[in-house]
């Protein structure tokens, strides 16, 4: 999980699918219930198991994560 430059809460979740899902929780709201969907559970799966270097991400019409 993660505070974006918006100051909303981004989070992962394996809620309900094994391949998991992007949320967000607008600034001031950790009421997991509010969560919006950002990137929906597919046939890829999101990877959380990075080693290393901090890594950032970012959406250009899908998400872009930089070593």
């Amino acid at each position: 999980m993660a505070f974006g430059p918006d100051q909303a809460l981004y989070l992962v979740s394996e809620r309900d699918t094994p391949r998991r899902r992007i949320l967000k929780l607008a600034p001031g709201d950790f009421e997991l219930a509010h969560a919006r969907t950002l990137v929906p559970p597919n046939a890829d799966v999101i990877d959380t198991a990075f080693f290393g270097e901090d890594r950032s991400c970012s959406w250009d019409a899908r998400w872009r994560c930089a070593i």
